[in-house]
């Protein structure tokens, strides 16, 4: 206790009116809990995203050699195709002759 200088004990500070604690205060400060903890779980968290960039990556990797497999299969039927005709047009002309 205190006395003012009129003579009168009274509280420190009990001009400031004491913070009001609402529901919404305390269900934050039971889900952030100490600042720091959330960097607790940073290095888990740099693993999850170290594994999920590789797996995307490997994942497109997988999707370009898928694509050129395909098209190489395009290509090889085309020409397997194209070769065919010239030879059926070469017998013809040799039938022909």
């Amino acid at each position: 206790m205190i006395s003012n200088p009129c003579g009168h004990m009274t509280q420190p500070y009990s001009h400031i009116p004491a913070p009001v604690t609402t529901s919404l205060h305390k269900d934050m400060e039971i889900q952030s809990g100490h600042p720091c903890q959330a960097l607790d779980n940073f290095p888990l968290l740099m693993y999850i995203l170290a594994a999920k960039t590789l797996l995307l990556c490997l994942a497109f990797a997988g999707a370009k050699i898928y694509q050129r497999k395909r098209i190489e299969a395009k290509q090889k039927r085309e020409q397997e195709e194209r070769l065919r005709k010239e030879a059926e047009k070469e017998e013809t002309e040799k039938k022909d002759d």
